[in-house]
């Protein structure tokens, strides 16, 4: 089993997780899975952060 963690909230900042979403090959294996049980894609919040969205709590908290 794999985990991967970001910082608490209040910390997410655009372009957080590039590194991850880029080379780590677990979480690219993962990554579908993940963006189905969220509903969106971890890697759009994250690097393009459209609408702030990583300021509200609904996003941050998964």
């Amino acid at each position: 089993m794999s985990v991967f963690v970001f910082p608490g909230q209040g910390s997410q900042i655009k372009g957080m997780g590039r590194e991850l979403f880029d080379s780590v090959q677990q979480f690219m294996d993962a990554e579908n899975d993940i963006n189905d049980i969220l509903g969106y894609s971890l890697r759009e919040l994250c690097l393009d952060n459209r609408d702030n969205l990583l300021q509200q709590t609904q996003y941050t908290q998964p």
